[in-house]
């Protein structure tokens, strides 16, 4: 995957929560992490996710248009891993918990 899902997970918090430091304490991470994360995603997608010009990030229109992309992919990974278990005849059920 072209993308980190540390950095799609990142953005999707920040949407949710509304600041990295509320996206970071719900990932368990420094937001520090969060920020590069978001930044390394941004300088791969080649365009700005949040306007931080203001004291919360506000979502770009180019944030906006991906969001749901974003989502859709971090949604089918969970489900393949669901697949995977699965498949590889793991009896043991598997939750998983993704922060809203």
């Amino acid at each position: 995957m072209r993308y980190s899902p540390e950095a799609l997970m990142a953005f999707v918090e920040t949407v949710s929560c509304g600041s990295f430091s509320a996206a970071a304490r719900r990932l368990r991470k420094s937001q520090s992490t969060i920020s590069t994360a978001i930044a390394h995603l941004e300088a791969d997608l080649g365009f700005s996710l949040f306007d931080r010009s203001s004291r919360q990030p506000v979502l770009t229109e180019e944030g906006k248009r991906v969001l749901s992309y974003v989502q859709a992919i971090l949604s089918a990974s969970d489900r393949l891993d669901e697949v995977a278990l699965t498949l590889s005849g793991e009896t043991e059920a598997r939750l998983t918990f993704r922060p809203l």
